[in-house]
């Protein structure tokens, strides 16, 4: 799907944290947390099916009764959950999800299967993935930490892309101890839709990108790669 929709996600006008809670340890006060104190100047809708006030915001049951344009959902609950709420997204015609939630295919045919049904939900909507079992997106132009790492990466110009949770963390680190500015962190996870490929065409068409850096483990789709990575070097 290239980039369709990435836009909505990096640069969202409004985001639904599906999953968002209080408890100090969880992925869902995490991200909420991020998103309040990297002052995100958009809407931030928490989405909880106990449908009680937190983050002195109302909550919502779902998505559906939002009833407001969602660009982003940021999806942290059980992953034998996320088929539903991928769909939700769908209809509401929300622009993408990135998908925190982890156990797909790293624990085998279960996995796999609950990542088959996701991807027909996503694809039945035309509904944009990043994930799952990623650590989330940043990116400094729109004050946007739509991730778990506490921290968002100085100001800068380069983009860093990574399949690996653990190395995007140690490389935001090191940036944070050397102050090296990054404009982009975008941990992309079991690649269940957004490849290397569509997030490096998107950044090559953005003025806050002048370099991007790369960590891979594996590639699906190395055609694609190989032309993104071409386009890019020639702008």
């Amino acid at each position: 799907m290239g980039i369709h929709n990435l836009e909505r996600m990096f640069q969202p006008e409004s985001v639904a944290v599906i999953g968002a809670n209080e408890r100090k340890e969880s992925i869902g006060a995490a991200l909420m947390r991020n998103l309040i104190q990297g002052k995100y100047p958009g809407k931030i809708y928490p989405v909880n099916v106990e449908g009680e006030k937190m983050w002195g915001r109302q909550v919502f049951r779902s998505v559906a009764d939002i009833q407001e344009p969602v660009d982003l959902a940021i999806i942290a609950t059980p992953i034998d959950t996320v088929p539903q709420l991928v769909r939700e997204c769908g209809q509401i015609q929300a622009g993408g999800a990135v998908l925190i939630s982890a156990g797909g295919k790293e624990i085998g045919g279960k996995g796999k299967e609950i990542e088959a049904a996701i991807r027909r939900e996503a694809e039945t909507f035309g509904l944009r993935l990043i994930g799952p079992n990623c650590m989330g997106i940043t990116c400094s132009q729109s004050a946007l930490n739509a991730s778990f790492a506490s921290q968002m990466p100085h100001p800068g110009k380069t983009a860093f892309i990574s399949q690996s949770g653990s190395m995007y963390t140690s490389i935001l680190d090191i940036s944070l101890r050397e102050k090296i500015g990054f404009s982009y962190f975008v941990s992309l996870g079991s690649m269940l839709d957004v490849d290397f490929g569509d997030v490096i065409d998107y950044l090559g068409g953005v003025t806050d990108v002048s370099s991007i850096l790369i960590y891979i483990e594996d590639l699906s789709r190395h055609r694609t790669f190989m032309s993104a990575a071409r386009s890019v070097s020639r702008v």
